[in-house]
């Protein structure tokens, strides 16, 4: 059974099982979206990490490397991954300072966005990728709450890059 012909909410689960047992290969799953692309280990570990934890309840996950190790290129890849399959789904993005959840982690997803092969329709700018009300990604600025209020939904993700730097009050 091909991905393309399963309903969108029933999708992600069936990709997690499958990256869960071996039957999907990360590293061909994002080939399908962005053909000539190849991560080291440490990138598909961390895409497959999102990907099953997702479908498997995930409440929290730490993603821990050094500079230039891949991080942002494989959450981008994740979150584009599960933005694609989901019919709802709400992903705020935020980090140390409003500048670098712009520039460095949401630039990320846009970048990996506009490189898929086939991403679906969406409005796409510096601080926003949005379909409709129930299926977005956005920035949200580190020094104001409000962001982070009032969302609800069966597929939330909140990604704080750099997340050792940011108010505990969020936590």
């Amino acid at each position: 059974m091909a991905i393309e012909t399963i309903n969108w909410p029933t999708k992600l689960t069936l990709l997690a099982a499958g990256v869960r047992d071996g039957t999907y290969s990360v590293a061909k799953l994002c080939r399908q979206f962005w053909p000539g692309v190849y991560l080291d280990i440490h990138q598909r570990d961390m895409i497959r990490s999102i990907l099953i934890g997702l479908d498997g309840g995930l409440q929290e996950l730490a993603i821990k490397g050094c500079t230039g190790s891949g991080k942002g290129c494989s959450i981008g890849m994740a979150l584009n991954i599960c933005f694609e399959l989901c019919d709802a789904i709400k992903v705020t993005v935020t980090s140390v300072t409003w500048e670098r959840a712009v520039n460095i982690s949401f630039a990320e997803i846009v970048k990996w966005r506009k490189a898929m092969r086939f991403p679906h329709n969406s409005d796409i700018s510096t601080t926003q990728i949005k379909c409709n009300e129930e299926k977005w990604m956005r920035v949200v600025n580190p020094d104001t709450d409000e962001g982070f209020s009032g969302i609800h939904g069966e597929n939330v993700i909140f990604w704080f890059d750099e997340a050792s730097a940011i108010k505990g009050t969020f936590w």
